[in-house]
């Protein structure tokens, strides 16, 4: 059996909510069809997922020809089609073949951030000039009237928004800040803090994940009582902290999409690793083994060649609307002080590119999706194109088409890659078909 939904794909969303179907799998050795025993009045044999055939239905026959039926479900839409086949042994794979065809409007998928903010003392300054401002001051609550111009003022405001702001779909998010311990305020080593740089303390949230906008408060309530009095940027403690909290099976669904978020003024003055090389080590480790992309976002006084290196490694997209001066292009997002405008673009740009264009695979309701056996085409109009399977997102070719698996052991969804996502944005009428075929026995 197949089952085929046909709707078109809205350019500006990234996820594909896939109705499962699948079919009977007896091959045949030869593609002809296998005759199957109609239910009802007829000797019992199951039909796949839904509707039943009865004696005076047409179908298959007593006598082993084979007529292909059609058939209406009252469990299902009145647009959805059901066509029962016997698994044709095809060479490649068709739709005779597929053990689920799938084409239907897209929706943004579930999106859950971890957010990291520098807490610095530098956070505090008023300018990149601004060397004199006492660490802790210019301190501020989320408000509609920020005290002060702080970048710390700043920040946080900008995420208390992007925290309330409504109609952006399914989201959760949770923040934490680093560094997290006080006493480094007073001049304490960070390396002599347990849990400072180990990524213990970040990785225990300030809030978990909460639902946003609805779970707002909480969130903007971690903003106001937070302040910037660290004597140190703990820059790999973020990281491992992003790193342990997305490695956490609870904070994981295979329905959603994780994402980490660093936002920070400086360059690592603590811990370890303070080296691009090692850092980004970490950050690429995460990326090529969970599929968890970090984002990064600079603000006056940051390193931006730091940020250029860890950014890549997180697998952001290039784009050149909020690069650092006399740069054509980057990874990282600068929003200099911190006005709301350009904050607002970075969150917005990171939230539409950590969903990115992500296709969840379905349940078949028989059989056993082989996931060496999918077709994935983009079609425009009258016109259809085959996309390259490639191994991973950093193989994707840098133009033309091409997708990957979220996890080639055990993949849940399929994602697009870059330029092939650029392109289906664009397109008004464009459409993703996508043909999962069965593990045969």
């Amino acid at each position: 059996m197949r089952r085929t939904v046909s709707a078109l794909l809205v350019p500006a969303l990234c996820s594909l909510a896939f109705v499962p179907a699948c079919g009977g799998d007896a091959d045949t050795g030869s593609g002809g069809e296998t005759p199957v025993v109609p239910v009802g009045g007829g000797d019992a044999a199951s039909l796949g997922d839904g509707g039943t055939v009865g004696a005076a239905d047409t179908g298959p026959r007593r006598d082993g020809s084979f007529v292909e039926d059609e058939l209406a479900d009252a469990s299902y839409p009145a647009d959805v089609r059901f066509t029962w086949d016997s698994g044709v042994n095809d060479a490649a794979l068709t739709a005779d073949a597929a053990c689920a065809e799938t084409s239907a409007t897209a929706t943004l998928r579930p999106l859950d951030l971890f957010v990291v903010l520098d807490r610095s003392g530098s956070m505090s300054e008023t300018s990149p000039a601004d060397t004199s401002a006492v660490w802790g001051t210019n301190d501020c609550n989320v408000s509609a009237s920020p005290a002060n111009t702080s970048k710390w003022c700043l920040a946080v405001n900008a995420l208390g928004a992007f925290f309330g702001l409504a109609g952006q779909g399914d989201r959760r998010a949770a923040l934490q800040f680093f560094p997290t311990n006080l006493e480094l305020s007073s001049g304490v080593l960070p390396e002599a803090v347990p849990n400072e740089c180990n990524g213990t303390a970040v990785g225990t949230p300030a809030v978990a994940l909460v639902n946003i906008p609805a779970s707002a408060s909480s969130l903007v309530g971690a903003l106001n009582t937070a302040t910037p009095n660290g004597s140190y940027t703990t820059t790999e403690g973020a990281i491992r902290g992003m790193n342990a909290f997305t490695s956490t099976p609870a904070n994981r669904s295979a329905t959603r999409t994780l994402a980490q978020v660093l936002i920070t003024d400086g360059a690592p003055t603590a811990c370890t690793l303070r080296d691009n090389p090692s850092l980004a080590a970490l950050i690429d480790a995460q990326r090529s083994q969970l599929g968890v992309n970090t984002y990064v976002v600079g603000m006056n006084g940051a390193n931006y060649t730091n940020l250029e290196a860890l950014a890549t490694a997180g697998g952001a997209p290039v784009h050149t609307t909020q690069c650092a001066a006399g740069t054509a292009s980057c990874h990282y997002y600068d929003v200099g002080a911190g006005s709301a405008s350009a904050f607002s673009a970075a969150l917005r740009d990171i939230q539409l590119a950590a969903v990115g264009c992500t296709y969840n695979l379905p349940t078949p309701s028989r059989g056993v999706i082989d996931p060496d056996r999918v077709r994935v085409s983009y079609q425009s109009g009258a016109n259809s194109t085959d996309l390259a399977r490639v191994t991973n997102a950093a193989a994707c070719p840098a133009s033309g088409n091409g997708w990957y698996y979220d996890n080639n052991t055990t993949p849940s969804a399929v994602r697009l890659c870059t330029s092939t996502c650029t392109t289906v944005r664009a397109d008004g009428a464009a459409r993703i078909n996508v043909l999962f075929g069965c593990l045969r026995g």
